[in-house]
């Protein structure tokens, strides 16, 4: 990723994160190009264990960020639950969790707001 223009670093294995932090300084999009074609270099991307609590809240932040631009841009999403249950219910909900992306149970195309991903969060 660094090659590519994104710095990153492993993250200890005790803080339960991502292991991978990539500064991606706005270029979401760009960045995940750029993963994509290191994950061809390498033979496939990397696992990494389930997001903790903490992990998971950061990500709810994402959710609210791009529910609020689809409402900007004329969507009417879901509206999002409290962050708790967000994080309470994120491994338990049947058809997966809140996404502001989500409206009737169909995902929205919507390349003005791009869907919120677990390595798009800034730590």
């Amino acid at each position: 990723m660094t090659d590519l223009g994104y710095p990153a670093s492993v993250q200890p294995e005790d803080r339960g994160l991502t292991p991978l932090k990539v500064e991606h300084h706005g270029r979401i999009q760009e960045m995940r190009k750029a993963r994509e074609t290191c994950a061809e270099r390498l033979g496939g991307r990397p696992t990494a264990p389930p997001p903790g609590a903490d992990e998971l809240s950061k990500f709810y932040d994402l959710e609210i960020e791009a529910y609020e631009c689809l409402v900007a841009h004329g969507y009417t999403p879901e509206l999002p639950p409290s962050r708790e249950t967000y994080v309470s219910s994120y491994f338990a909900e049947a058809g997966g969790p809140w996404s502001a992306h989500r409206v009737d149970g169909k995902f929205l195309p919507v390349t003005e707001c791009p869907e919120a991903r677990p390595e798009d969060i800034e730590w």
